[in-house]
């Protein structure tokens, strides 16, 4: 797929977008292959760059210090809101909003994530925004028809994560379903169907039967590729075998817990800069088909399969993600600098590959040592196996089937209609942005919703150069100074932890 997101398509990948404006001011002129990075020619007090980065210090210092001291005055209420900066309507009777719209489960503080939505597209940041309401809309006719009996007295959280009585697993929508079980396969399957001419001539490449000109600027040629694929397949299940999991669930967990999850999460990730499915308890849904009841022993294939599914399905950096995001952010990079794809990829996968020897020996090193909760961390990841039981008190197989139908019908439907009309508003990623747990949980519509007035005013007095001039440089700094200041303070809370005072 890289040519056709980075060479036609040009998706943004705006994490890409802030590290290149980090790059521009670290390095100029030729670079190693014959790139050349494009120099930052404005003098320091009016570069907005580095407005960004000290905005970044003012930002995140008190965070920090608020956290690892405790006599710090928590000056941006971080200790209210959840490691998200999510301010969750925990107190409903005290809210005017929480107590009168069922939708509704909080704010958000995210600053981050605000600045990385200035640099998405303005169709994406509009439609998160616009599924919220229509979500708020919906639930609150539900409510006044008789679903959600009594959530107006429940809290946000709970509002969430009550899997007898939430927004998001019960009816009559169970938005969470639609778009984290169907939504998620259908927007990797579009990816398939609506570029699947060219799926075809990288196949007839690898067979020898076409020889595309833009061959020769990939990482390594067709025919290389797809015998990785293979070879990564065989691996795949060979591993999970080893593991105790049957064939069967290996093949679903290849299926959707390693492809379909990715590569829409890829998908997110790069128009939106939203990376977190943020629940483990969805991401086991395709062993029901392997498992359709709960066994009354659990077996080691059964323990293992959850286990791979819970944490593999979860975030970023638990597993099967990583490569994925890796390689399409080297990918991107080399795209902006016009670094050659070739030694991009393979410096990005050597870095992968030690990087996750390294930690994991670190991890078992950790906790022979200290034990598995230091520092307030699980290092035994154990929560992946409490979910198991979680799985089969959601609803039932059919429930799942029908609404996982929906949503794929749904996300199918947003993805064909949006490719094939420019006119048309709506579009997939921004729904499933809003409608998935991770929206949810991280309130997401809050920082979309403010980079997209905080960007049309921007566009509408400025016009294109002032916000490429002054607020894509300033979200790199901003990015840079985020960077460092939790560098900062992460070996601050590591002294602390050894060192008490």
């Amino acid at each position: 797929f890289r040519r056709v997101w980075l060479d036609v398509e040009q998706i943004p990948f705006p994490l890409a977008l802030s590290g290149y404006e980090i790059l521009k001011r670290v390095s100029s002129g030729p670079v190693s292959g014959g790139a050349k990075v494009e120099a930052n020619s404005k003098p320091f007090i009016a570069d907005s760059f580095w407005i960004g980065f000290i905005l970044a210090f003012v930002y995140e210092i008190p965070v920090f210090m608020a956290r690892t001291f405790p006599w710090f005055p928590d000056i941006y209420g971080f200790r209210i809101a959840c490691p998200s900066w999510s301010v969750h309507a925990d107190a409903p009777e005290s809210d005017i909003i929480a107590s009168t719209l069922v939708g509704y489960t909080g704010y958000s503080k995210d600053v981050v994530t605000f600045a990385l939505a200035l640099l998405v597209p303005v169709r994406i940041s509009v439609n998160v925004w616009f599924w919220t309401v229509v979500m708020w809309v919906l639930d609150q006719v539900a409510y006044a028809t008789g679903s959600f009996t009594g959530m107006l007295t429940m809290g946000g959280s709970a509002r969430m994560c009550c899997f007898d009585n939430s927004l998001g697993f019960t009816g009559p929508f169970r938005w969470n379903l639609m778009s984290m079980v169907g939504g998620f396969v259908a927007l990797s399957a579009m990816q398939v169907y609506l570029h699947r001419g060219y799926l075809v001539t990288t196949i007839k490449a690898a067979v020898g039967k076409a020889k595309p000109e833009w061959e020769k600027n990939e990482a390594m040629s067709y025919r290389s590729m797809y015998a990785m694929l293979a070879l990564s397949i065989i691996a795949v299940i060979s591993t999970l075998v080893l593991f105790g999991v049957d064939l069967i669930a290996s093949f679903l967990l290849l299926a959707f817990t390693c492809f379909t999850t990715w590569v829409a999460m890829l998908m997110l990730f790069a128009y939106g800069a939203f990376g977190a499915s943020d629940c483990r308890i969805w991401a086991a849904w395709p062993l029901r088909a392997r498992w359709p009841e709960a066994p009354l022993e659990e077996s080691l294939g059964f323990v293992m399969a959850g286990k791979f599914a819970f944490v593999g399905g979860n975030v970023v950096s638990y597993g099967f993600g990583n490569g994925m995001f890796i390689t399409a952010l080297n990918l991107k990079m080399s795209a902006l600098t016009g670094t050659s794809n070739r030694n991009a990829f393979w410096v990005g996968a050597m870095a992968w590959v030690i990087s996750v020897v390294v930690t994991n020996v670190v991890r078992v090193w950790l906790l022979n040592t200290y034990g598995g909760t230091i520092a307030g961390a699980n290092l035994t990841q154990a929560s992946g196996l409490n979910c198991i039981n979680y799985v089969y008190s959601l609803p039932s197989n059919e429930v799942y089937a029908a609404y996982g139908f929906a949503g794929f019908a749904a996300v199918s439907l947003l993805s064909i209609l949006h490719a094939r009309y420019i006119w048309f508003p709506f579009e997939p990623v921004g729904f499933i942005i809003a409608t998935s747990f991770g929206g949810f949980w991280n309130t997401i519509w809050t920082p979309f919703l403010a980079a997209w007035i905080f960007k049309t005013i921007i566009l509408r007095v400025g016009g294109s150069k002032l916000y490429s001039g002054w607020i894509i440089p300033s979200v790199g700094g901003f990015s840079a100074g985020i960077a460092i200041g939790t560098l900062i303070g992460v070996l601050a809370g590591i002294f602390r932890f050894y060192f008490p005072f």
